[in-house]
């Protein structure tokens, strides 16, 4: 079974150098869930390996002395890492957004997959950890918006600007240069669309006026006025009518000699008005 697309960045992120000693406190401190400016307690807890190993490495890294157990429940199994040091507490919030953030997003994050509308969203516990992570997002210039959700707090970023400037600023890079040619296909398919319905609907129209024209002039044969014209229009004239469905240009590439497409036209609304006069003037003498 393959991967979800969160978990894809996940991965991505968890192979991200997590830089200086501050940064990886943050970083820790995002997936603890910690609204204020320690570390979380001596003691992190999650279901996923994932994001066990990434918290496990960088407490070795914060040299904190992790300990990681698994925890087996019959449908679950949960990861406890305990550090047997504790560190000094990080210098403020302020410090290292971006590692706050990934430790967040590492947690309690989610991004759509590709084929759908790009949304990305993080969960908090309390209203003081939404803060954290809007206060961060904040500072790295990427707009996000907060709503209550069944008892957390939701922060999610709408629009594929704001996601690719979270994931850069996060370090999935990866994932930026992917989600950058999706826009790029997606961007190409709609404009390959558009024209394909545009002349969708050029044909449409073409052909629902050259049946028009066509029954038009049968008629008009009918009633024996295509004789009266002379060579050149009834030429055009048989031309439409053997062929209502031809386009113009397809008409004058029929026509001996060829014509252009604007002498076919002009031609055809040439027939129209000879052809109206008659009729009037077929009427006034009735």
């Amino acid at each position: 079974m393959g991967w979800t697309y969160t978990r894809e960045i996940k991965a991505e992120l968890a192979a991200v150098d997590p830089g200086e000693p501050e940064c990886v406190l943050q970083e820790l401190r995002g997936i603890a869930g910690r609204a204020d400016d320690a570390l979380a307690p001596a003691r992190l807890e999650g279901g996923s390996a994932l994001v066990a190993r990434r918290a496990f490495g960088l407490m070795k890294k914060a040299d904190l002395s992790p300990a990681i157990t698994v925890v087996r429940h019959v449908h679950r199994i949960r990861f406890v890492l305990t550090a047997s040091r504790r560190p000094a507490p990080p210098a403020g919030a302020e410090a290292c957004p971006a590692a706050f953030l990934r430790g967040a997003f590492l947690a309690r994050g989610y991004l759509s997959d590709r084929d759908r509308p790009a949304h990305l969203e993080i969960i908090a516990g309390g209203s003081g950890q939404a803060e954290a992570i809007a206060a961060a997002l904040t500072r790295l210039k990427i707009r996000s918006k907060t709503i209550p959700r069944r008892g957390h707090h939701l922060i999610y970023l709408k629009g594929r600007d704001a996601i690719r400037r979270f994931l850069t600023e996060t370090g999935a890079h990866r994932a930026v240069l992917e989600l950058e040619s999706l826009g790029v296909m997606r961007s190409i398919k709609n404009r390959v669309n558009r024209l394909v319905n545009s002349e969708t609907a050029n044909l449409k129209r073409a052909v629902e006026s050259g049946m028009a024209q066509a029954a038009d002039l049968e008629r008009w044969r009918a009633a024996g006025l295509l004789a009266d014209l002379p060579e050149r229009l009834r030429v055009v004239a048989d031309l439409r009518i053997c062929h209502p469905e031809w386009s113009l240009t397809e008409l004058g590439l029929a026509a001996t000699p060829p014509l252009s497409k604007s002498a076919v036209n002009h031609r055809l609304r040439r027939i129209r008005q000879r052809l109206e006069r008659a009729l009037d003037m077929r009427g006034r003498n009735s």
